[in-house]
């Protein structure tokens, strides 16, 4: 139920988008709107792009290990306690159907044991 609402796009559908006039992506949109006088072809756009690149896969990759419950080792060890997991108890508290927004998945579990391995 929670990925099926991180899923769920929260723009209109296109046919709703074309009826109301809005631009088909958002970047058509905005740079039709503001110039931003970027250098695309410069060196410090490019590494400044990578970095930003590289920080974007390690944050996929932590919220990735958070989702997993902190690891295969974890989930066994919560298991046998017979334990449930963070997510499977707050799906259990939600109605069936409801929406649920989990804020901040990788800024909660910084410096925890989760993170001394990635």
């Amino acid at each position: 139920m929670l990925r099926r609402f991180a899923a769920r796009r929260l723009r209109p559908s296109p046919a709703a988008a074309a009826a109301a006039g809005y631009h088909s992506s958002a970047a058509a949109a905005c740079a039709s709107v503001l110039p931003d006088g970027l250098d695309r072809a410069s060196d410090a756009y490019a590494r400044n792009a990578a970095a930003v690149a590289a920080l974007l896969s390690d944050l996929r990759s932590r919220v990735s290990q958070v989702l997993a419950g902190g690891g295969a080792e974890a989930v066994r060890r919560n298991k046998a306690r017979g334990k449930l997991l963070a997510r499977e108890r707050i799906d259990r508290l939600l109605d069936p159907g409801a929406s649920f927004l989990e804020l901040s998945q990788d800024l909660v579990s910084m410096g925890n044991h989760y993170h001394q391995g990635v």
